[in-house]
């Protein structure tokens, strides 16, 4: 390479300070550097270009300049060698800006970077005036890869290529405010600990992917982050199937638009607290909680829902959620919230607020089952009034909370204003709790597949014909309040087999 050497001339009376350095190729590969008194003018790998922004050039002074090219492989770069037989070849283009330097350098002339080190696999992040060469050791370790340009990442980060390999994450250094940190960490597949306390998010607009298959991350604590510009956090915590413990204490998502799997396939995580949380800009909450299936309870009393347009799969194979509390929905501009309780086989309470209704299709609550819950009998029951419902058949737009065991416990019947006469069970079992009062389908009509309970009665599983032993009970069901009419139904009962059920 010629020359190997420059020299750089300040003619001007006060010192000169670089300000910027660029470099580009046309061969893949190359690794350039250029050294003048010890600190590096710059340094070119993988297509990204650092520099020095301390180095300056004395006033009426000058600088000897020193290159140095690496990774030239003849075998990669074969026609490269044949031309430079014949002709002087351009390796590399440079261009440096100085500017006037009449004090010295702040905090600002900083710059971010990280640097991954294969010696404990690590990735961290510094802001420094000066980044380290890759191969040297740098804070006690050596500097395998260093990555600059790491503020304005538009789509995936420049060490992607080695996300498997990284098993820690921390930021050292205050200053590095990433615009976006959409994939950041995604397929990180290794990552074992995360410390981005003296991360600056406060202009981060996307957590996109920010964590996405991060499957073998047990605990991580974003408490610190300020969240407040962060429009999308769809993705964020993907797929991290050990996650168990997450602290988003203090989150602002008042900006947030797009909650949309944001914590889908979590299925380690069994408590999580999202008090913080504010919903009113989201219109999305489709399948943010897919699949978390050790998920015992969640809060979401304070949810404003009004921008929602879909809770598709919302808490699809949640299956050890036991209580739901989604007093605070607001389904007006909801299109679709199919499969919202597909798989909740444990779910025993769900309370409902008057702006919740059912829209689209399979929305409804799921079947409980005594071998999943105790004391279950296949029905929902209201506990404002006793009324007992089939999962497709809970009312829409009233306030209540609903249960999977009638009050009282297994076996009892709920009570109501009918005057039912139950005969006894010749295995010593305890009165079904299909003796509920009836209720009318209110709010249902809009879901595929719900029933309406004004074609009739039941008859409990068991229950013999009529015979001349057998008796009949007229039995009123319960008239809610703005009900046309009351339902009245026919029920046939046997001593000896089970009471007839009468359910909306």
């Amino acid at each position: 390479m010629a020359p190997t050497s420059w020299k750089i001339e300040n003619s001007g009376s006060t010192p000169a300070r670089l300000a910027m350095a660029t470099a580009t190729t046309a061969y893949d590969g190359i690794s350039a550097s250029a050294k003048a008194n010890g600190s590096t003018l710059l340094d070119y790998s993988g297509g990204f270009a650092s520099y020095d922004p301390t180095l300056i050039v004395p006033a009426k002074g000058s600088l000897d300049v020193s290159w140095a090219v690496s990774r030239l492989d003849p075998a990669v770069h074969a026609a490269l060698f044949e031309q430079a037989a014949q002709h002087p070849v351009t390796l590399l283009s440079a261009s440096f800006l100085f500017c006037a330097q009449s004090t010295e350098p702040s905090a600002s002339d900083s710059v971010p970077f990280a640097v991954y080190s294969e010696d404990d696999a690590s990735l961290t992040f510094y802001k420094r005036r000066a980044l380290p060469v890759e191969g040297s050791v740098f804070e006690g370790k050596t500097a395998t890869a260093v990555y600059a340009n790491i503020q304005n990442t538009k789509s995936t980060p420049p060490w992607k290529g080695i996300a498997r390999k990284i098993e820690r994450v921390a930021v050292v250094d205050e200053g590095v405010a990433p615009q976006t940190m959409y994939a950041w960490f995604f397929n990180c597949a290794n990552l074992l600990s995360v410390n981005l306390s003296k991360l600056d998010t406060s202009k981060t607009t996307s957590l996109e992917y920010a964590f996405s298959g991060c499957k073998s991350l047990t605990d991580i604590d974003l408490s610190t982050l300020d969240t407040s510009s962060v429009r999308s956090f769809a993705d964020v915590f993907q797929d991290c199937s050990s996650l168990r413990s997450v602290n988003l204490a203090d989150w602002d998502t008042s900006s947030g638009n797009n909650f949309r799997q944001m914590f889908i396939q979590c299925a380690s995580l069994e408590e999580l607290d999202v008090s913080s949380f504010e919903t009113g800009n989201v219109t999305t909450f489709k399948e943010m909680f897919y699949g978390c299936s050790s998920l015992r309870s969640l809060d979401l009393s304070h949810f404003d829902t009004s921008a929602a347009t879909t809770f598709a799969s919302m808490f699809y194979n949640c299956a050890s959620l036991a209580t739901l509390d989604l007093s605070s929905f607001d389904t007006s501009n909801v299109e679709t919230m199919a499969d919202l309780f597909t798989g909740c086989s444990r779910l025993a309470e769900v309370t409902l607020g008057e702006s919740f209704a059912w829209v689209g299709s399979k929305c409804f609550l799921p079947q409980p089952s005594a071998g999943d819950i105790p004391g279950a009998d296949g029905l929902w029951h209201a506990a404002s009034d006793g009324a007992s419902y089939r999962p497709s058949a809970v009312p829409g737009n009233k306030a209540d909370t609903y249960r999977a065991v009638a009050p009282g416990g297994e076996g009892d019947a709920a009570e109501d204003d009918s005057d039912v006469s139950n005969g006894a069970d010749p295995t010593g079992a305890a009165e079904s709790a299909y003796g509920a009062g009836a209720a009318e389908d209110s709010g249902n009509a809009g879901c595929a597949g719900s029933e309406n309970a004004a074609g009739g009665a039941d008859t409990a599983p068991g229950a013999s014909a009529p015979n001349s032993e057998n008796h009949a009970i007229a039995v009123e069901g319960l008239a809610a309040a703005g009900r046309e009419a009351y339902i009245t139904a026919l029920a046939m009962a046997n001593p000896s087999a089970a009471a007839p059920s009468v359910v909306a």
